[in-house]
């Protein structure tokens, strides 16, 4: 996959993926059972493949710049020195070129983490449930963080479920098309899903894997509450929404941003105010709002109890409620040099008291998740 066989496909050309088309590499054809998904750059086709019998996912990009092609290639070469099923990525198989469309197969998986969360009556999960899938999550992040790339579009699309019914939240990050080495990420680059956007994305300061750990805090309480924790329509919105949860960014954050300008006034050194929306120009009037006045306001939101839960669980599920609370906020600093890390949020009481507890009830009723998911062998050598 050298970056001269990429070509950049002409607008207009789009390749069209319908049930039933045939997809053809050099060692197989895929047969088009169904198109499962179907974005801005690619869309995903679930198909047979023909060498093998089995089914896979196949991903065709439509336009993209031979050097993002490139870039994706080479993270996706570095992610096959780990393991897959314990560190909680797609599993990629190979690439071919199809008239002239980049083509990706990967392991098939079962549906989002959005469709997922849009079964259940409220649209949330019990907190048992938001710590499954976060120290998944966190898993992988480590693994991103250790090859210094980000992943730059986290959001609840690109977590899939192995097997809601077989496996029971185990998941999957996939989507690396956006993934990025974070020395190399431009100052001020569009990146990341808006409602999962860092504030160093949205002011043009320096990106580093951190900003994915935003994008978790970001899930995390959106899991939490059924519905997103910054549902702005604007970057300005954004920024509100973030000042009215967690108050005035830092001025020498500010100082450094190369967009700060475009959302305050400077005042004077590393002394900014933000602008009132008549002064920043047109604001789309906001179709959802900040629910919560601050990220302590999360703890105000109280889920249905469960009545099989002991009285010690039920204790712990108090305590799970504070520490769920700090681990977000650490997750969502404003600074992103001092926002938790991957490895940190593995070793959170969020993450661990539950487990001790556990330990000392004797009667162990309730299991918060199997065993393969929670304790996988975490490997990170090459």
């Amino acid at each position: 996959m050298a970056e001269k066989k990429y070509f950049t496909v002409p607008s207009g050309q789009d390749l069209q993926v319908l049930r039933g088309s045939r997809l053809s590499s050099r060692s197989s054809d895929y047969i088009v059972e169904d198109l499962v998904g179907n974005g801005a750059f690619a869309k995903v086709a679930k198909c047979v493949k023909s060498a093998t019998k089995e089914m896979v996912a196949l991903r065709v990009v439509k336009i993209h710049t031979k050097s993002d092609l490139q870039r994706e290639h080479e993270i996706l070469l570095k992610l096959r020195y780990f393991n897959p099923d314990e560190c909680n990525f797609v599993k990629w198989h190979c690439s071919f070129m199809y008239k002239r469309h980049l083509c990706q197969e990967f392991e098939l998986l079962d549906m989002s983490l959005r469709e997922f969360v849009t079964m259940r009556p409220t649209r949330s999960l019990h907190l048992k449930e938001i710590e499954t899938i976060l120290y998944q999550l966190a898993t992988t992040l480590e693994v991103l963080k250790r090859l210094q790339v980000a992943h730059s579009d986290l959001k609840l699309e690109n977590i899939m479920l192995v097997d809601h019914v077989r496996q029971p939240l185990r998941v999957k990050v996939i989507d690396f098309g956006s993934a990025c080495n974070a020395s190399n990420t431009a100052h001020g680059a569009y990146i990341q899903t808006r409602w999962y956007r860092a504030p160093e994305t949205i002011l043009g300061l320096p990106c580093s894997e951190a900003i994915d750990m935003w994008s978790l805090g970001c899930i995390a309480a959106e899991l939490f509450l059924g519905h997103p924790l910054y549902p702005g329509s604007c970057e300005y919105q954004m920024l509100q929404f973030m000042i009215q949860t967690q108050g005035q960014l830092p001025g020498y954050f500010l100082s450094a941003g190369l967009k700060t300008s475009l959302f305050y006034w400077r005042t004077w050194i590393n002394m900014w105010t933000f602008k009132k929306p008549h002064e920043y120009g047109t604001v789309p009037f906001p179709y959802n709002n900040c629910m919560i006045g601050s990220l302590d306001g999360l703890k105000e939101i109280h889920q249905r109890p469960d009545r099989h839960l002991s009285k010690t669980e039920a204790v712990v599920d108090e305590a799970d409620l504070e520490n769920f609370v700090e681990l977000v906020k650490q997750m969502l600093h404003l600074d992103s040099t001092k926002r938790i890390t991957p490895s940190q949020v593995r070793e959170h009481p969020f993450m661990t008291q539950r487990k001790l507890i556990a330990k000392e009830d004797e009667s162990n009723t309730v299991h918060t998740q199997p065993q393969e998911t929670r304790n996988a062998t975490f490997a990170l050598t090459t």
